[in-house]
């Protein structure tokens, strides 16, 4: 018996995992950041580019998604995309996520998450040490 729900556990556990720090601006990795502005068209497409990503991440079905404002950095190969949003799942409630999409190279990940943030909340610079790669289950 558990031999089959033991590893659908760490699968679930694994995807759902989300660790995140956040470093200030004047930290390195913060550099080249633009202000903070309302997300316009550009920022909602790219998010929406991750949305499965960030509902796999959830762990729920999205009710809503809602881009609010965003931060954009240059990189090599692309733009780093730091996204505020208004997140609504099944499972988790209604909630503010900072999330860093990385647009590098012609593809789009979601590089970093942070949950539980505040409407008031300043977007800093997101690490991810865990991410998920696919919007597949089971």
């Amino acid at each position: 018996m558990f031999g089959t729900v033991i590893p659908s556990l760490i699968k679930l556990s694994l995807v759902s995992l989300i660790l995140c720090t956040t470093v200030t601006d004047s930290q390195p990795n913060a550099a080249g950041m633009s202000q903070q502005v309302p997300a316009d068209n550009n920022a909602r497409a790219v998010a929406s580019q991750v949305t499965g990503l960030v509902q796999t991440a959830l762990g729920g079905t999205l009710q809503q998604f809602v881009p609010v404002s965003y931060r954009a950095q240059a990189i090599q190969g692309g733009v780093n995309y730091f996204i505020k949003a208004y997140v609504q799942t099944t499972t988790l409630g209604g909630q503010y996520v900072h999330m860093r999409v990385q647009n590098k190279n012609g593809q789009t990940t979601l590089a970093g998450m942070e949950l539980n943030r505040r409407a008031e909340d300043a977007i800093t610079y997101i690490y991810m040490r865990i991410c998920p790669t696919d919007t597949t289950t089971g």
